[in-house]
């Protein structure tokens, strides 16, 4: 099992390596060694916790787990606009720093981490996600609300999928 986790930790840490533009974050740290650091907390948190059902996305990114399994039929691409109820809390701690019902936006406009799941998903699906930091705000946070390399933790579900209207008005039908 430990070797399992370790191998796929290895592949996550190549792939981000490969997509990552900035070698160097604030701390000193690459973008691949802070996401080995940050993925290893989500692990060690899930067996701590003895969390079995988590999932990776198909790249092995960021880890979630199917709350409700939805009446969906297809997932949204990165040019459509979704609607999800979602609760955005620091991890490990619990902390809640954002929360919305109803909130609509286009799933290549939010963090990675979210861009990467929400293409996994479909309509009536709820999640509880894990975010490593660097495919949410990285090492420059997000003003005084979220600090540097903050590991994220959502419970999230889409509600609609939408089309994307045009790229000039960025208007969202849902």
């Amino acid at each position: 099992m430990r070797k399992t986790i370790a191998f796929i930790l290895t592949v996550g840490v190549f792939v981000i390596g490969l997509r990552c533009s900035s070698n160097e974050e604030d701390n000193g740290l690459t973008f691949a060694q802070q996401f080995s650091i940050d993925s290893a907390a989500i692990e060690q948190y899930l067996l701590d916790n003895n969390i079995t059902n988590a999932l990776f996305d198909p790249d092995s990114l960021v880890r979630y787990i199917l709350l409700r399994d939805g009446e969906g039929t297809f997932s949204p691409s990165k040019n459509q606009c979704v609607r999800v109820n979602y609760s955005g809390r620091f991890f490990p701690d619990g902390d809640v720093f954002d929360a919305d019902t109803l909130a609509s936006f286009y799933v290549d406009g939010v963090i990675s981490g979210w861009t990467i799941v929400l293409q996994q998903l479909q309509q009536g699906d709820s999640i509880r996600l894990f975010v490593p930091s660097g495919l949410a705000y990285g090492s420059a946070g997000r003003g005084s609300s979220i600090p540097a390399n903050a590991i994220l933790e959502f419970n999230m579900g889409i509600d609609k999928i939408g089309t994307y209207i045009s790229n000039n008005s960025k208007q969202c039908e849902l």
